[in-house]
């Protein structure tokens, strides 16, 4: 059997962890990993949790927004309206700008 490469100097090495999550939480992990291994699964997750650091103050913006809405929302010309039906429009509404490159609208 041919032996393994030794593993060069500048190689960092992967970290082995151990640590107790409920069962409720594996079955969630498994099913978002599909058929991938449940570790990998954990470590995008982990790896994508440091990376929205970057994306924070556009989520801080856009939440801003939401939160604005209501008062636009409640006067007199919406009277009678369902105004979860309006604030859902309003919602489709940013994320259209949103997607359309209109971040700066936000």
């Amino acid at each position: 059997m041919p032996r393994k490469p030794k593993r060069s100097e500048a190689e960092p090495l992967a970290l082995h962890m151990t640590f107790r999550i409920s069962p409720e939480l594996r079955e969630r992990l498994a099913a978002a990993a599909g058929d991938r291994p449940i570790g990998e699964e954990i470590r995008r997750r982990l790896d994508a949790s440091f990376a929205t650091g970057a994306a924070a103050p556009q989520v801080r913006s856009v939440l801003s927004a939401i939160l604005a809405m209501p008062p636009y929302l409640s006067g007199e010309g919406f009277k009678g309206l369902d105004a979860f039906a309006l604030f859902e429009l309003a919602i489709r509404t940013l994320t259209w700008i949103i997607h359309s490159g209109y971040e700066h609208a936000v």
